[in-house]
Order: structure tokens, then sequence, then C-alpha cells
């Protein structure tokens, strides 16, 4: 089975319309793919935590464990 037309990564993070320093759009940053540190934090965005956003080892395990663990 296929599927197309949405992303699962990225899309509800982008669809939001957060904006960083300098009035950078997260879309914008993104453009080249997602980048983060540990997949919590972006920089140029302070304050945005994506707890197990792109790039976080959270897939590879237990989620309620790993945002729990994020989270702390």
């Amino acid at each position: 089975m296929f599927a197309t037309g949405f992303d699962a990564m990225t899309g509800s993070l982008l669809r939001m319309g957060i904006t960083g320093r300098s009035g950078v759009p997260l879309s914008e940053k993104w453009a080249d793919g997602p980048r983060s540190y540990l997949g919590l934090q972006v920089a140029g965005f302070p304050n945005l935590f994506t707890i197990t956003g792109p790039g976080s080892p959270s897939v590879l395990s237990n989620m309620p464990v790993s945002i729990e663990q994020h989270v702390e």
C-alpha cells in the first residue's frame, strides 16, 4: 500500500505558521529539510520545544517514555 500527499514528519509543525527571530518562518528555515538539536530545539526559534520532533530518537523507542524524558 502506498500513500502520498501528506507530511507525517513536519507537516503539523509547518502548518502552524511558527515564526522565529527576525520573522523567519519555520517553513523557510526547514526548506532543505528539518534540522534540530536532538529533535527538541531549533536554532533561531527560542522557546519552541518540539517534543519528539524531527530528528529525535523517540521513533526508536516507546513514545510515552520518550515524551516523558523530553519534557523532564
